[in-house]
């Protein structure tokens, strides 16, 4: 069938020009990651610029575009979907402010020209933009050379004196209304497009602030106050402005050097209302103050304890820590970083329930490490740090900051960190769905051993609350092992759900890959563990999912919707469904309800056949443009349901539908499919359906209310077993004459009654829609009555022949 390219992560894998017409960003269900506006899983894969970098100088100064297009492209045709960057540039010997006069709020054409159309050809190649209007990097009046204070427009032009002022809310000589134009003008740039979000400010907490605190002591009292009634109230102002002015993207702020928080600022870092994202830049900026200072700063970060069992120390003094990197016992400079990005996103998670994204990262400039750390350990370094926060649960694998890194490649990232970000990319959108929409990102560290040499391997990893998947990241510390070889050996991961095949696609971590090195399908035994063989050298990655259907049996419902489903079979373990329709409408006011059932194939077990369903499906297009498609478990496998929203390539939402959790519900947005109405029929009693001679069932809308009416009933088939069980299947529906939205195509409760051969009688219903129904049913004199609702979609009456 023929589709667009998925939307999510934009693959030019020709570098062709496309217009791409990117869908908004916002927070997945779980509130771990990011997901389109459309309802795909977004995972962001991204780097930092700037008017300057590569060839954007190009387009920055003269207006051309051609060399930008085809970076862009070459990125996005890679899978690299992010470019993060500021509106003003004002690194020494830079003096490009957004606007050319402060009072008058008058733009700098250049940057006025250059934002304008990066912001276009990022939705023409498939690339969202972070944008932050003011870098305080460069706010400070110390003396250093990048305290440039006393060029900054708003102190030149007599607006404020001091860099402590620019949070003031009271709007002395205009600045708040300064700050605002700016802002308005940012928005209106960005016009209809939604491929950006909006940082308010980077490093809100920057360390030119530390003189306005009255000290720079880690814990100093004046610092518990001036975040949250200083720098607060200036974020709720200028939030309040984005928002009223009508953006509705994603909205952040990040900060840097004062991390981790004291417990006076968590409101204020994690949780204050209207931001969507919490955005942290962990730099390692001076091998004087060893790698992992937070934990020889634990008086001070009591909460970071938890993050220092690892036992990376420094010898000598430990408060001061002067030795430099070969001062700390244990750690490796390329191995070390990666065990930071992992505690930094989990210290975010432990008081937030926002998307954590490594906003910037390092090292930074040359300085950073020993005069022996090569372009190679950079690299290294920096496939570490992507996939530690990829197995850490972060919503991004990192921006990369690259200015000044080994003083080489006019600040843009080497090549090779470009294949191991768009390996990343194609990590999330080939092979098994990872579904980020509902995936809680729990740390599994502790549940991960390898059986040979444990203690010299750094292990990483987290899974959804379901054991449904699962990412590891297993790094071999160089420290212990300097050839990083290990070797032959079993790697187990403990906690999953017993005697269930898994899928465990193996990726290399370096270089650019598009597809697994290694897949394989193991069953856990009976303690829910997992083992499997493999040969670590340096690192691996590993993406262990409950099996899913494969993508290339999918169902086509229409020519943007897919979906699919494995049964896990006792018999034959996991087994591709099939996909039965059942009919397809349009309601009066233009919805479209597509809807049908799963079942096994009667070659591969038993108890398969077409009338015979395992999972009833409704699938309903609505007028506003939302799409559910509604998942309904019927039998006793547990099933993974899958689905496809303008992806050839990969589910776009998967997940497992099981007798303790019979309902799953996959949420899209986007436009009503043209259909070919199906006229099926049924039959409207007041009295109830006679299935046969001995049972009779009936539903009522809205029971014990003015507004009841009586069910009308569709019998969809009759089947009976390999085994002899007989089974007849069927739903209600409300009858036109009765509600305007009734239609025999529009199952409300679907109905399976099974004839077991022991002879147990299970008479199932299944809610799909919206009002409570009552359910009766009658078996040889026999009455059994109940309710079905949202909140309570499955129930069972039971009897005896």
């Amino acid at each position: 069938m023929k589709k667009i390219l998925p939307v999510i992560f934009i693959l030019i894998l020709f570098n062709c020009r496309v217009e791409a017409d990117l869908p908004g960003l916002t927070v997945s269900e779980s509130g771990r990651y990011l997901m389109t506006t459309e309802g795909q899983p977004f995972f962001m894969v991204g780097r930092q610029i700037n008017y300057t970098w590569g060839n954007f100088w190009q387009l920055f100064e003269q207006n051309k575009s051609t060399e930008v297009e085809g970076y862009l492209a070459g990125l996005s045709g890679k899978g690299i979907n992010t470019l993060r960057m500021f509106c003003e540039d004002l690194y020494p010997g830079h003096d490009y402010y957004m606007e050319s006069d402060v009072k008058t709020g008058a733009l700098n054409v250049q940057a006025e020209n250059f934002l304008k159309k990066i912001i276009e050809l990022g939705d023409r190649y498939g690339i969202y933009f972070i944008l932050s209007p003011w870098d305080t990097m460069y706010m400070g009046d110390g003396g250093a050379w990048y305290d440039r204070w006393p060029s900054n427009p708003y102190y030149t032009n007599g607006i404020i004196d001091s860099p402590a002022d620019f949070y003031r809310t009271d709007n002395p000589n205009g600045l708040n209304d300064l700050q605002k134009n700016r802002l308005s003008s940012l928005l209106k740039l960005i016009g209809s497009h939604r491929n950006v979000i909006i940082e308010l400010i980077n490093e809100v907490d920057g360390r030119w602030q530390m003189p306005y605190i009255f000290t720079n002591e880690y814990g100093a009292p004046w610092r518990a106050t001036w975040f949250p009634q200083v720098v607060q109230p200036w974020l709720e102002m200028m939030r309040d402005h984005v928002r009223n002015s009508g953006f509705s993207g994603l909205l952040a702020f990040s900060t840097s050097v004062e991390f981790p928080s004291l417990t006076e600022e968590h409101d204020f870092l994690f949780r204050l209302p209207g931001f969507d994202l919490f955005l942290y830049h962990p730099y390692y900026l001076d091998q004087s103050a060893c790698i992992n200072w937070p934990c020889n700063l634990l008086q001070d970060w009591p909460d970071y304890a938890v993050f220092c069992r690892h036992g990376v120390r420094c010898t000598g003094d430990p408060g001061k820590c002067g030795q430099g990197l070969n001062g700390c016992a244990g750690e490796h400079t390329v191995i070390q970083p990666a065990r930071d990005m992992r505690d930094a996103a989990r210290f975010a998670h432990m008081f937030g329930n926002r998307p954590y994204i490594s906003g910037e990262d390092g090292p930074l400039f040359r300085s950073s490490y020993s005069s022996d750390f090569s372009k190679n350990d950079d690299i290294e370094t920096f496939c570490n740090q992507q996939w530690a926060n990829v197995a850490a649960g972060a919503a991004s694998s990192g921006i990369r900051h690259p200015q000044g890194v080994l003083g080489e490649n006019d600040s843009l990232l080497w090549p090779e960190m470009d294949d191991i970000q768009g390996t990343i990319a194609h990590f999330f959108i080939t092979g098994s769905l990872i579904d980020l929409n509902t995936f809680e990102a729990m740390p599994i560290d502790d549940y991960i051993t390898v059986s040979n040499n444990n203690n010299s391997v750094v292990k990483m990893g987290v899974k959804d609350e379901q054991n449904e998947s699962a990412i590891i990241f297993l790094l071999v510390d160089k420290g212990i092992i300097p050839d990083g070889q290990l070797g032959g050996t079993d790697i187990s991961i403990a906690g999953l759900t017993p005697a269930k095949t898994y899928r465990v696609e193996q990726w290399e971590t370096a270089g650019f890959h598009t597809s697994p090195n290694r897949i394989s399908d193991i069953t856990t035994g009976p303690d829910g563990s997992l083992t499997f063989f493999h040969d670590l050298e340096t690192s691996a990655v590993f993406k262990i999912t409950t099996r899913q259907p494969d993508r290339s049996a999918a169902s086509e419902i229409t020519s943007s919707l897919d979906i699919g489903a494995t049964i896990h079979t006792e018999e034959k373990g996991p087994i591709s469904a099939f996909w039965q329709e059942g009919g397809r409408s349009t309601t009066d006011r233009g919805d479209v309800v597509v809807w049908g059932h799963l079942y096994a194939p009667p070659e591969e077990v038993s108890w398969g056949d077409a009338d015979n369903p395992d999972a009833f499906v409704k699938i309903w297009f609505d007028v506003s443009g939302r799409i559910d498609v509604n998942f309904f478990h019927v039998s006793v496998p547990d099933l993974n349901v899958a689905s496809a929203y303008n992806s050839d390539n990969i589910w776009t939402a998967a997940g497992d539908i099981r007798m303790d959790d019979r309902y799953s519900r996959h949420e899209y947005h986007g436009s009503i499919p043209f259909i070919t109405n199906s006229a099926g029929a049924g039959i409207r009693n007041e009295d109830g359906y006679d299935i046969d001679d001995t049972l009779a069932i009936k539903a009522v809308f809205y029971p014990n209310t003015p507004e009841s009416f009586v069910a009308a009933w569709r019998e969809g088939g009759r089947a009976t077993t390999n085994r002899g069980d007989k089974v007849i299947w069927g739903f209600f529906y409300a009858d036109p004459i009765d509600r305007d939205w009734g239609n025999p195509e529009n199952p409300d409760v679907f109905v399976k009654i099974w004839y077991d051969i022991s002879g147990r009688v299970d008479v199932n219903y299944f809610h799909v829609s919206v009002p409570d129904i009552a359910v009766k049913s009658t078996f040889s004199g026999t009455d059994a009555t109940d309710t079905v609702t949202m909140e309570e979609r499955y129930i069972r009456h039971e009897f005896t022949l």
